[in-house]
């Protein structure tokens, strides 16, 4: 059994949260977008990945140290099992929007990440 005394998965004596984090999180699924150039032209191919998370608006704490030309955008802020592991400036498609990923917090040591994401708009 895991709790918030055990070690987990991981050597370092540090808390596991993932059995507290599992009552908060939903299933989720994100289609991210990768782009590569085929015959001179740019191809989109959407690879669905299927994780546990939630995504609430950024705090207000948080909007205020981001630079000031962006805090008028559209944050929002992914909690997610490290079964989702995405990179700087990807781009994921959930619940009918675009969002990039603007920064990610690694807290794989915890069991889980946390990821800043603009909200891009509609899906085309």
């Amino acid at each position: 059994m895991i709790n918030g005394n055990s070690n987990g998965p991981n050597d370092l004596g540090l808390p596991n949260v993932v059995v507290a984090l599992d009552n908060w999180y939903q299933n989720m699924t994100f289609q991210t977008v990768v782009k590569s150039i085929l015959n001179g032209v740019l191809v989109e191919t959407l690879t669905e990945i299927i994780f546990k998370g939630v995504m609430q608006p950024l705090s207000p704490e948080n909007l205020k140290i981001k630079p000031q030309e962006q805090r008028f955008f559209i944050w929002q802020q992914l909690h997610c099992d490290i079964s989702l592991n995405l990179l700087v400036d990807d781009i994921a498609q959930y619940a009918g929007n675009s969002y990039r990923v603007m920064a990610k917090y690694d807290y794989n040591k915890y069991g889980y990440y946390e990821y800043h994401l603009v909200d891009e708009g509609p899906v085309v």
